[in-house]
């Protein structure tokens, strides 16, 4: 049986309670020996920044990018994280902070 689901924006709150955000780079971050940790406040800004009511939570790749991996990517070049490091991300004032 299928069964579809309508978000609305009130909804965005029960999408930031999933379990895992898709970050399709922690891959390759476990491979450097980096460990990526998103708390209850930075998955609530990215399911809210990720959600439209015309497209449902289809944004919330774009979210992820613009949000939380291309701030990463820059961090991550300047040396800021060592291997071995955990990269909490919370989220203060709109943004994600490391």
């Amino acid at each position: 049986m299928l069964c579809f689901v309508h978000f609305f924006l009130s909804n965005a709150e029960l999408f930031a309670q999933f379990p895992e955000v898709p970050v399709s780079k922690s891959q390759r971050l476990a491979q450097q020996n980096l460990a990526l940790e998103l708390d209850a406040a930075a998955k609530k800004l990215l399911a809210s920044e990720g959600y439209d009511p015309p497209f449902g939570a289809r944004p919330l790749q774009r979210a992820i990018q613009e949000h939380l991996l291309a701030p990463l990517a820059t961090k991550l070049l300047a040396g800021e994280f060592k291997p071995g490091d955990p990269i909490k991300v919370s989220a203060k004032d709109g943004e994600l902070v490391f």
